[in-house]
């Protein structure tokens, strides 16, 4: 029993000394203790950001996603996902903190604010059949067109999702996430479809 803690008690005095005596670890881990941090600030920005998106950058977001072809990846700037096309793409997704589960979360997060857009365009459409209004602009686009483009790129979204999961096949865990939003927006255009069906 001695034994056991002696040496407990010296590997503990050499973990001290070696923290003491070894600044430029220390500083080497703080360092990346604040990137990591600042990156996850500005992760977490950016997705509050993309709550706040207008119908525009969503169909932008939408219409990019459909464009996914086989082994595509995505990299995020500012309020839209892009297709990665930049040269030396392993080096520059590792230096700009792309990765497979920040994609998930940005299209997650897009898709979400999809069916925000839905579910308010739905409640107007909803409410302008109980009051019409003749003072609104004739240009103003009608709430059954806007949820009709959204059944429209919703599906083609699912084509580029169903692209990206070719690219990530042998990561069970994102084939898996990524099914999970196909099965979302396929409820979701049914659903649309539905409630167009019923107000034509």
């Amino acid at each position: 029993m001695d034994n056991t803690n002696s040496i407990q008690s010296t590997k503990n005095e050499v973990i001290r000394n070696q923290k003491i005596s070894n600044p430029k670890i220390n500083k080497t881990k703080e360092k990346n203790s604040k990137k990591m941090d600042k990156s996850n600030n500005k992760s977490n920005d950016s997705l509050e950001s993309i709550k706040k998106i207008g119908v525009d950058e969503v169909f932008i977001n939408l219409k990019i996603f459909s464009r996914i072809k086989k082994y595509d990846k995505l990299c995020f700037s500012g309020e839209a996902l892009e297709i990665d096309t930049r040269y030396a793409i392993f080096i520059r997704r590792w230096l700009s903190d792309d990765d497979r589960s920040k994609t998930i979360s940005y299209i997650n997060a897009i898709i979400d604010r999809v069916f925000s857009i839905v579910d308010t365009t739905y409640i107007n459409e909803k409410n302008e059949m109980t009051t019409k209004k003749g003072d609104e602009s004739p240009f103003k686009e009608e709430n059954s067109n806007l949820l009709q483009r959204f059944s429209i790129e919703l599906g083609n979204t699912i084509t580029g999702l169903e692209n990206l999961k070719i690219t990530y096949k042998e990561d069970s865990l994102v084939k898996s996430q990524l099914d999970l939003v196909i099965d979302k927006i396929k409820i979701r255009i049914d659903k649309i479809n539905k409630l167009l069906k019923i107000y034509v």
